[in-house]
């Protein structure tokens, strides 16, 4: 239509010599040369309309619902899977992706979005996998995140006016909330029911339930029982990083109640070494060290010595010992001192 107006108003100003209707060359006075003025005014603005139909496409303010639903269910997966590829460093096939301009402007192959037919839209098609080109090649999304991506161009592609292609970082309480849903040890605490199990007279606790029901699902048995000696010498090495004394072995070999290995691991919970055994790994993760082992120099430099580290690593050794509560040690780690 904008086309076909264009075209009426061209051929009527040709005939004219460029002048609008019933104005006659030379006339050159006020009057004469404000309607030659508006005559090209508006024929440049026929010929912007008819140029640059872009300027129809442009968004409205999205409502919050649409910028909540872009934030939470576009942007990160655009930000994650694409702005590698097709963002501000990197620009593959002449696409951006880190903006809604971007996508409406398209690369080598047009625009990545049709707003008259969202369904159609080229970014569908390769996130589907319905085109030759197939979108992220690292493999299909889920489903369910393809059908957000339609349902988003279907509301017009809001994108928030002002935002970069980068997600604003989320909360603390965010994170938590999300990983909440997944993270195993966010969940609250159940008693999970037990799986039946065909050799029932092999379980003895209640973990041996769940180790059996695993093995007999994939046709496995069990290994046979350990010796004493070879259950003692596993349990103590694990537990506390040393071998079993004579002593210890002869007392084990010896004891024929039903509950001697519990009294052997209540021995060793209690031992001061269980706490050097398993601290040792906090202490690698705190990446605790008694030297400055990064400078080069004499061993015995006081430069390169921490004076008071083992006073820490102490303390780790008594935690473990003490079988201090998690919640207990995380807040003196990061207090310390600044407890009463």
């Amino acid at each position: 239509m904008i086309q076909k107006h264009f075209d009426l108003h061209r051929v009527r100003l040709d005939r004219n010599n460029g002048l609008p209707v019933g104005v006659k060359p030379g006339m050159n006075s006020l009057p004469s040369i404000f309607i030659k003025t508006f005559a090209a005014f508006r024929w440049l603005l026929l010929l912007a309309a008819a140029l640059f139909p872009a300027a129809s496409r442009a968004q409205a303010p999205p409502t919050p619902e649409a910028v909540a639903f872009f934030e939470k269910s576009i942007r990160p997966v655009l930000a994650e899977k694409c702005y590698s590829c097709h963002g501000e460093k990197a620009q593959f096939a002449g696409l951006r992706l880190d903006s809604r301009a971007g996508l409406l402007k398209g690369g080598d192959r047009g625009s990545a979005l049709d707003l008259a037919a969202p369904d159609k839209s080229r970014l569908l098609s390769v996130l589907r996998y319905a085109d030759a080109v197939k979108m992220p090649p690292s493999g299909k999304l889920p489903d369910a995140t393809v059908a957000e991506f339609a349902a988003w161009a279907k509301m017009g592609a809001p994108w928030p006016a002002g935002a970069s292609g980068t997600p604003h970082p989320k909360t603390m309480t965010e994170r938590v909330t999300e990983a909440r849903g997944h993270l195993w040890s966010l969940q609250p605490v159940r008693q999970p029911a037990m799986p039946a199990v065909k050799n029932a007279a092999w379980v003895k606790t209640p973990i041996d339930r769940l180790v059996l029901a695993k093995l007999e699902a994939k046709g496995i048995k069990p290994a046979r029982p350990a010796g004493r000696i070879a259950l003692l010498r596993r349990a103590t090495y694990d537990l506390i990083g040393l071998p079993p004394t004579p002593d210890e072995i002869a007392a084990f070999v010896a004891d024929k109640s039903p509950n001697a290995f519990e009294k052997v691991v209540d021995r060793l919970l209690a031992s001061p070494h269980y706490g050097e055994r398993w601290g040792r790994h906090w202490l690698d993760l705190a990446r605790y060290s008694d030297t400055l082992g990064y400078l080069v120099g004499n061993v015995g430099d006081v430069g390169r010595i921490y004076p008071y580290a083992y006073t820490y690593r102490d303390y780790v050794v008594r935690a473990f010992n003490s079988d201090k509560p998690y919640d207990q040690l995380l807040k003196e780690q990061l207090a310390a001192d600044l407890l009463n």
